[in-house]
């Protein structure tokens, strides 16, 4: 089954994070370091998450090789 578990937004700061819509109800089952995520459209992807992180009730992506 494929789900929807984040839309990617804006850049932040100067590492490489980018801020998460976050669309699922239970982000730290699917965003944590290590997860492979597919992407829309599927040559862009997948994407490997190096770190995650909650700051002002949003949330930071690093992705690897990004």
């Amino acid at each position: 089954m494929k789900l929807t578990v984040g839309i990617i937004g804006a850049p932040h700061g100067l590492k490489g994070e980018v801020k998460i819509d976050v669309r699922t109800d239970k982000p730290e089952l699917r965003l944590y370091p290590g997860a492979s995520l597919e992407t829309i459209p599927p040559e862009e992807g997948p994407l490997v998450i190096a770190a995650v992180r909650e700051y002002k009730g949003a949330t930071y992506v690093r992705f690897t090789d990004i």
